[in-house]
């Protein structure tokens, strides 16, 4: 029993999709934006987090927009927000 169907609810789309994503969730998108080399914060010398370093538009971000957007468009994954 999946998690729906134990909340009563029954899915309405059954898909041989791969994936689901949530795909306005930050949260569940940062996995593949860091794997392309994205990130929310770059870190200073110390070790800490700077501000002013801010990867969410640099080209591994910019990737990872494509793939997810290539992995909707092909059916691999479907958006579940």
């Amino acid at each position: 029993m999946t998690a729906r169907e134990a909340d009563g609810q029954t899915p309405s789309v059954r898909s041989s999709a791969a994936c689901f994503l949530q795909q306005s969730d930050p949260y569940h998108a940062f996995p593949l934006m860091s794997a392309t080399g994205g990130y929310v914060f770059g870190t200073k010398p110390d070790g800490t987090l700077d501000p002013l370093d801010v990867g969410l538009n640099n080209n591994g971000a910019i990737r990872s927009l494509e793939i997810f957007d290539k992995l909707l468009e092909v059916g691999t994954a479907l958006d579940a927000s």
